[in-house]
């Protein structure tokens, strides 16, 4: 039985060891398209010459593809424990200002405004690439779930010694045995834990866990045809920051 279980074990962390490696050679070439349809899709609304719409849906496609290889090799890196976190100096808004840009294709697709309230002047001291994928997951899930022609609201803010991030949506929301089953898979930060039946579960797993690791808090409120609020909160690395 021992032996079994020993067995069982390194078969999980080939399988684990696996993934890294296929999401890690994936994640290169899905960034380098999506640069490519980033680009592309800059010109096509310059030139106004019919394409916009076809290049933005193609960027859209790479978008999500890099988001589940990114998220994939993230959550398989965690369970190996082999994740690298470089934490630095970060100017939040800026970065969240370069991620909303990389995801306006997305948005432009669904006729969504992207409506920013970013106050100036808040540094967090965490690693540049998790952070961007925590900001990815929470604005992709919003767009995705939010219904045409309407607006995704996102803000950033200072309470006290945190800086808080929150995105709010007016789209499907979730029903109560949904949050319920979400709570279940998200907030177990020694796992990582079935996914749900939307796809939401791995990408929010990356946020809550990486959030909760380094002493913040992530949060959500979701109500059925109302809409969804999600966000968390990290330290500032310094105080006394001006808006």
């Amino acid at each position: 039985m021992a032996k079994q279980t020993e067995e069982l074990k390194a078969a999980i962390k080939n399988r684990d060891s696996m993934y890294a490696i296929l999401a890690h050679d994936l994640r290169s070439p899905i960034s380098s398209l999506k640069m490519i349809f980033n680009i592309l899709a800059v010109k096509a609304e310059e030139e106004n010459n019919g394409y916009s719409a076809m290049v933005n849906t193609g960027n859209d496609i790479a978008e999500q593809l890099f988001s589940v290889l990114d998220n994939l090799l993230k959550w398989t890196k965690s369970s190996l424990g082999i994740l690298s976190f470089i934490p630095q100096q970060i100017h939040l808004k800026d970065l969240i200002l370069g991620v909303v840009e990389t995801l306006q294709p997305s948005a432009n697709l669904k006729h969504i405004n992207l409506d920013l309230e970013l106050q100036q002047g808040l540094e967090i001291f965490f690693d540049v690439d998790i952070m961007k994928s925590i900001l990815r997951n929470l604005l992709i899930n919003a767009v995705k779930f939010s219904h045409e022609d309407s607006v995704v609201k996102l803000t950033l803010h200072q309470d006290g010694d945190w800086a808080v991030v929150e995105v709010i949506d007016s789209g499907v929301g979730m029903s109560a045995p949904a949050q319920e089953q979400l709570q279940k898979q998200i907030f177990r930060h020694d796992a990582v834990t079935a996914m749900g039946e939307k796809g939401t579960g791995m990408g929010l797993w990356v946020v809550s866990h990486f959030i909760h690791a380094h002493q913040g808090e992530f949060f959500f409120e979701s109500e059925e045809n109302v809409g969804s609020r999600f966000g968390f909160k990290v330290k500032l690395s310094t105080g006394d920051l001006s808006v």
